[in-house]
């Protein structure tokens, strides 16, 4: 049992009204639409953001301007996602996560005989519409007796860009902790969960700041995260530079947290 991933990614913000949708069909390039939406900008002008799926199954953000429903302009990359994945084990992911959800990354754990968690991040839109997409996080709890499954956390549009995504067992007994990190715009954050033997899911500490590094992140003896702030005001910077400050915080097993040292 052991941590999967870290993975970088980057996303997308659009906002204005939503006025189409269209799912599932193939476009120009031969990459397959996943999920769009079209608002309207300006008087008969719109925009178009597309979550696609290339013949390797990376996934890509595209914007188009469209003017009277005609595309004047694109389609342009704007984001890489990372790849597309369909199953964890034996499990169809998108027969699993709601619609919509496009699942990207995937750590499955056997506890016992007789249970096996997996946890998912995905990419969707935005429940708004408006053109924004945001990575959630599932967990889920398969019986391996019954082959029966069961949603236990739904982590819903956490930040628009993941930085970092690791499952270990930070206290090496047998329980398994689950750090996410990520941003919306300028703001930066950082959440630990702790993950049970049936899938239940408990918030153990959420850390805001303007970046996380995470280091020696599968060694639990040495995680590391180093967060940086950004500083408001700043008499230390020349005009017009910004200004961080630096903390450093270490996982204790005693406390189940990351403390700053």
């Amino acid at each position: 049992m052991g941590p999967f991933s870290i993975l970088l990614v980057v996303q997308l913000a659009i906002c204005s009204y939503v006025v189409s949708r269209t799912q599932g069909h193939t476009g120009v390039t031969g990459e397959r639409v996943l999920d769009e939406v079209t608002n309207a900008v300006g008087p008969n002008r719109q925009t178009r953001v597309s979550l696609k799926a290339d013949q390797d199954d990376n996934l890509k953000v595209y914007l188009e301007v469209l003017q009277n429903g005609v595309r004047i302009e694109g389609p342009k990359v704007q984001r890489r996602l990372g790849p597309r994945i369909f199953r964890s084990g034996e499990l169809d992911l998108e027969a699993i996560l709601p619609k919509g959800q496009v699942p990207s990354i995937a750590h499955r754990s056997t506890i016992g005989g007789e249970s096996r968690l997996h946890a998912v991040v995905s990419w969707g839109f935005n429940q708004d519409r408006l053109g924004g997409l945001s990575y959630s996080i599932y967990v889920i709890h398969e019986d391996l007796r019954t082959g029966g499954t069961a949603i236990t956390y739904r982590g819903r549009e956490i930040n628009a860009e993941l930085k970092t995504f690791l499952i270990l067992d930070a206290d090496s007994d047998g329980h398994l902790t689950m750090i996410d990190a990520g941003r919306s715009g300028k703001s930066g954050d950082m959440h630990v969960h702790a993950i049970g033997p049936r899938g239940e899911v408990k918030l153990l500490q959420a850390l805001e700041g303007f970046s996380f590094s995470l280091i020696d992140g599968f060694d639990s003896s040495k995680l590391t995260v180093v967060i940086e702030d950004e500083e408001v005001h700043c008499d230390k910077c020349p005009e017009n530079w910004r200004c961080y400050t630096t903390r450093i915080l270490r996982w204790s097993k005693e406390k189940k947290r990351l403390v700053e040292k």
